[in-house]
This record gives C-alpha cells, structure tokens and sequence, in this order.
C-alpha cells in the first residue's frame, strides 16, 4: 500500500540550517520577530545530532510558539513551515529518550504539552502518529520509580505532578477530532495503557494505569453528545 501523500513527502526534506530559507521562505513575511527567531531555532536543530537539555527545551518552546502563530492564521497550516508529521516524530524521539529510571528534567513534560499545541493547528496527525506518540509518552512514565511525597523530595515531586497532567492533556488532544472527541481514538489508547493494568507486577504501576484511564475517560464524558447517547437521547 502505499503511504499516504504528507508520508510520502518526507524522504524529499532535508534540514540542514540555510539562511537564504529563513529569508526567503513566502511564510515568514506574517510572522513576529519572535516567531521568525523560533523557525530558525527549529531549522537549525532538526539537522542536529545530539542536543543538551536545555536546546531540547528551547526547541520544543519554539514548536509551541510556531503553533502558537499558525493557529492565529485564518488558514493557517504547519505543513507551510515544516512538515507536521517530522515534528512530531522528532519530539517522538525526544520523548523516548527520557530516562525511566528518574524524573528531574522537565523535557518530557514539555515535549507533550507541545504535541497538545500541534494537535490544535492544520493538518490533523495520521492516526498511528497519534498512537506512536501515546505509547511512547505512556511508556516513559508509567514506569518511573514510585514517588513518595517528603520534604527533601517535593522539587520531583512537583515534577512528577505537572508530568502526569501533561500526559493527560496530551492524550486528551489527541483523542479529539476536531470539536468532538473520536471513540475509534479512545479505543485504540485504552488499548495502550490496559497492560500496564493488567499485566503489571507493581502496584504503582498499575494504580497510574488505572488513573489516567479514569482521568481520560471523565474527560471523555463531560461532552454534553456524549451524556445525550448515554441516556438514550434523552428519552
């Protein structure tokens, strides 16, 4: 089969840093200083290897503010600046480069606040870059040592808090489909994180399961379409 057409096109980018782009390019002629100084940020660390922490942050920053400034464009669409789908399989790396073993950096609660942000601009993500993303993000942080709260440990466990709300923002974005949320999307990621319920041996583990489970599901009924079919359209 073959892939789909944005799919298709990835092959033909490159990414190497060009100044005559950033000058040149008939999309940055709307956008603020600002704006202009994140595209560039982006171009540059695309065609980079390793990155520190602290370029990880800027460049998912960078994202955000692009998003920011497509999002405000009556038309607006990623795909203009760079290709939807290579960002997210970069922060897809990002994400997966993340340690299980502890939490002190804020790069991948970061990193799925930006997935939140592209999930808001033009062209919607395929679905399996949906599910990539949600089992990469799952599987970082399930896993992470149990957290107990104390006074010498409350900088992670500040961390760990705001991490758990980045996932369930994320997931919560990407289990919409324009205004309305996708039970076909819902299904696919209760089948992600069902494992860690049922086939973890860690009672940790298994309690993070179940509450992003409840927590997305709540989520999921609070739309007011949802309560009507639930009721048999209100009798």
């Amino acid at each position: 089969m073959d892939p789909p057409p944005n799919e298709r096109k990835l092959n033909q980018v490159t990414f190497s840093p060009s100044a005559d782009r950033v000058c040149w390019s008939p999309a940055l002629t709307g956008l603020r200083p600002s704006e202009r100084e994140a595209y560039g940020f982006i171009l540059e660390f695309l065609g980079r290897g390793q990155a520190s922490e602290f370029d990880k942050l800027r460049f998912l920053r960078a994202v955000e503010t692009l998003s920011g400034a497509v999002h405000a464009q009556a038309n607006g669409s990623m795909d203009d600046y760079f290709p939807k789908t290579v960002l997210a399989q970069k922060i897809e790396t990002l994400i997966l480069e993340e340690s299980t073993e502890v939490l002190v950096s804020s790069v991948r609660q970061q990193a799925m606040l930006c997935i939140v942000a592209l999930s808001q601009v033009s062209p919607p993500f395929h679905l399996s870059q949906k599910l990539d993303l949600m089992a990469a993000s799952i599987s970082r942080i399930i896993p992470l040592p149990l957290i107990t709260p104390s006074l010498d440990r409350k900088d992670s466990a500040s961390v760990y808090i705001q991490t758990i709300q980045a996932l369930d923002d994320m997931l919560q974005a990407l289990v919409m489909e324009g205004r309305d949320p996708s039970m076909a999307v819902l299904q696919r990621c209760l089948e992600i994180i069902l494992p860690w319920l049922m086939q973890s041996e860690k009672a940790h583990e298994q309690a993070r399961a179940l509450g992003t489970i409840s927590r997305t599901l709540r989520f999921i009924c609070s739309f007011p379409q949802l309560q009507v079919s639930a009721w048999g359209h209100g009798g």
